[in-house]
């Protein structure tokens, strides 16, 4: 299903920020408005080439949760720019790639739990630098109870592990307290949606922010870019089938790639399986087709 990817996107308003993944665009003093280009980031740098409707994905994804925690205050407006007259010529461009969103001062942590033993915890468990787990657990085994791993939000290079302690000094205990616990329960309760799909979420990070008072939940959610999926008939079987970026870190990891300098380009069946497990998770979570 390739087709042409969109790796920038420019806009005739204020670059208030430009990420990994999006453009963030000052529509006016209470608004930004996100846009999800088809950039893929691995290891802290932008890989290339983009991955065709990747942006999309991620959008239909975010709103498929977003609405379905609506009870949670949110920094979501719309996910349309059809009201925006200087945007009209832009129209087809942003279908589907944006969010309207309500400004807000981030809480500069990620809030991540994780279900399953992978990625970076299976990593430092196998180095014995996880006391809280017993010994002997296999690579994708599922934890009695969820582990929260929080980690700094750094602005530039890595996020970096940090304490409940760290983000109660930082925001407060109510604010920490009150951020952690519903984190858990949107983890939670997303798991059990997941499961329905016959999908295994086994980790994910949320973001938080500060609105004029309220704390809210920010970014993206639950999308393949911050969270891991896995099928979960495959996982029955002992196979971690997954539904993420997970191809081009495996794919980098093999090429010898030394993390430091720039990336090596992604050849096109890389490409192609990417889109491919982004394209069908979006069908088996939300049930669209594009």
């Amino acid at each position: 299903m390739m087709s042409k990817a969109i790796s920038k996107t420019e806009l005739p308003l204020k670059l208030y920020k430009s990420g990994k993944v999006r453009e963030i665009f000052e529509l006016d003093a209470e608004h930004l408005l996100l846009v999800a280009s088809d950039r893929l980031s691995a290891f802290d740098y932008v890989m290339h080439p983009p991955i065709p409707f990747k942006g999309i994905v991620l959008t239909k994804i975010s709103r498929f949760w977003f609405e379905h925690f609506s009870k949670v205050p949110n920094h979501i407006v719309s996910f349309s720019v059809d009201n925006i007259p200087q945007l009209k010529p832009y129209k087809e461009l942003l279908k589907d790639r944006v969010m309207l969103v309500r400004k807000s001062k981030v809480i500069p942590f990620e809030f991540i739990f994780r279900g399953y033993l992978f990625g970076s915890l299976f990593e430092s468990y196998e180095k014995g630098e996880v006391k809280d787990l017993p010994k002997g657990m296999k690579k994708g085994a599922e934890l009695k109870s969820p582990l929260f791993t929080p980690t700094t939000k750094a602005e530039k290079g890595h996020d970096l592990p940090c304490t409940v302690s760290d983000i109660e000094k930082s925001v407060g205990k109510e604010v920490a307290r009150y951020v952690i616990e519903n984190s858990l329960k949107c983890y939670n309760e997303a798991r059990k949606k997941a499961l329905e799909r016959n999908l295994i979420l086994a980790d994910t990070k949320f973001e938080w922010g500060m609105s004029k008072g309220e704390t809210i939940l920010i970014d993206e959610i639950l999308t393949p870019d911050s969270s891991r999926y896995w099928d979960a008939t495959q996982y029955k079987n002992g196979v971690l089938e997954q539904f993420d970026k997970q191809v081009v870190r495996d794919w980098l990891i093999k090429s010898g790639w030394d993390r430091q300098s720039e990336p090596p380009e992604l050849p096109p069946h890389i490409v192609e399986q990417t889109q491919a497990r982004y394209i069908e998770l979006l069908n088996r979570l939300t049930g669209e087709k594009l």
